[in-house]
């Protein structure tokens, strides 16, 4: 079984787009970006359209989207519903990208499942060669789908790969549609304007099908209250249709068909607190279908959600360790603002960067709560490299940044050369994050 699950990664990283694992961008082999969503449809109708017998929460977003989608996926759970949830991108292995009631699927069913989807590709790529070979992504939410549907589930929470209209993901028909807060990212595929990106995250919205949103930059919120009005789809508001208030230890959720207090969350930042704001609307729109989650399943849900890599507390001998892939300007600002609410004063700090990220303002955020950054390449061909970093570290953060040739390095020197119980942060790219938990021995990452 060991070889099938084997042989299964690497017919998965064989159809990847670049480098093994890089698989989310959905446009580098199609000149029509639409043609991906043809090739998945067909792909998943040979495999007896697993996503129609699911009822499916479709969750994307610039920000929180993973988040968003584990709180909806922990209270279906705690309602006695099997779900599965399919996330992206993973931090170790394939598998975290396909749960059911928060447990990964095993190597053995991976390579079971991986079989039969490839075999459903081959048969999708000689029929119709004129769509092209279907790619990595797509093979993995075949999957997904499929073991979701083989083991029983009856609800399925699917997180958007990159952006939304083109997505691979976006094959599907979803019983509600979540936007999460909209940021410019990825801008040389989705966009250089908020209304552009939220018109490629919009692409989500289906005819009549209920959409829940965070609160949004008023150029995003229009876009999307466009595309919900040409789709015919009611768009509620967080800020407008709902509304939660309250503080770190304890919050209160409220829109016109309930009010829901005592809720919690371990994730600190009042972002986790709006994303399981927008988790609890999404439920409350599956409940008016029928759907029993009660106060009870709801508090649970949200109060057991974690996420390995999303600001991630570890406790290494008295020094406190958290991991948080804060890759974006404003995700970094969100990182400061949680280590506020959580206590923890000047850290040091050890990040890596992509190259197509805006480096110059992520150094100059995290520089702004520590006086010791520690930068480093990261293990991946779209790496910021060490000239590159050394470049901006001297022009933005001066003396209070070093750079280093490697992850491993910079983890030497945090720990060795910091006071004792000093905190030391992990953030930028998942890949550094994922690093350092392997060094750490963390649940997952062997």
């Amino acid at each position: 079984m060991s070889n099938r699950y084997e042989r299964a990664i690497s017919e998965i990283n064989r159809r990847s787009a670049s480098s093994p694992g890089f698989i989310a961008d959905p446009f580098l082999n199609d000149t029509d970006p639409g043609r991906g969503l043809v090739r998945t449809r067909t792909l998943l109708d040979e495999l007896q359209s697993p996503d129609e017998r699911l009822r499916i929460v479709h969750v994307a977003g610039s920000k929180g989207k993973g988040s968003a989608a584990t709180f909806v996926a922990n209270m279906l759970t705690d309602a006695g519903l099997r779900t599965g949830l399919s996330t992206s991108p993973h931090l170790h292995s394939f598998r975290e990208r396909m749960t059911v009631d928060g447990q990964a699927i095993t190597r053995e069913k991976f390579g079971q499942t991986a079989q039969q989807v490839l075999e459903a590709a081959t048969r999708v790529e000689r029929t119709r060669p004129e769509l092209g070979q279907v790619s990595a992504f797509e093979t993995l939410i075949a999957m997904s789908l499929s073991y979701f549907v083989d083991v029983g589930c009856s609800f399925a929470v699917v997180e958007v790969g990159l952006g939304g209209r083109f997505d691979t993901t976006n094959a599907i028909v979803p019983e509600v549609a979540v936007i999460t807060a909209l940021e410019l990212e990825h801008t040389d595929i989705l966009g250089h304007s908020l209304q552009e990106i939220a018109w490629n995250k919009g692409g989500i919205i289906k005819p009549g099908v209920p959409v829940v949103a965070s609160q949004q930059e008023p150029e995003a919120l229009l876009e999307l209250e466009n595309i919900a009005t040409s789709q015919g789809a009611r768009l509620m508001l967080g800020g407008r249709d709902w509304h939660w208030h309250g503080t770190r230890t304890e919050f209160t959720f409220a829109n016109t068909q309930a009010t829901i207090e005592r809720l919690s969350i371990t994730m600190p930042g009042v972002h986790q607190r709006e994303n399981a704001g927008t988790a609890v609307a999404a439920v409350l729109q599956l409940c008016g279908k029928g759907m029993p989650p009660g106060p009870a399943a709801i508090r649970s849900g949200l109060r057991r959600a974690e996420l390995p890599g999303r600001f991630e507390i570890v406790e290494l001998q008295g020094r406190t360790i958290v991991l948080d892939g804060a890759h974006t300007p404003t995700s970094a600002r969100l990182l400061a603002a949680a280590l506020e609410e959580s206590d923890i004063v000047d850290p040091v700090v050890i990040a890596g960067f992509l190259k197509d990220k805006d480096i110059a303002a992520l150094v100059e955020t995290l520089a702004s709560f520590t006086s010791r950054l520690l930068l480093t390449p990261v293990a991946n061909p779209r790496t910021a490299t060490f000239e590159h970093l050394s470049t901006i570290a001297h022009q933005v953060a001066g003396e209070t940044a070093m750079v280093f040739p490697a992850i491993e390095e910079a983890w030497t020197a945090a720990l060795t050369t910091a006071p004792p119980h000093c905190p030391v942060v992990i953030t930028g790219s998942l890949t550094v994050v994922a690093r350092v938990r392997e060094l750490l021995c963390l649940p997952g990452a062997g």
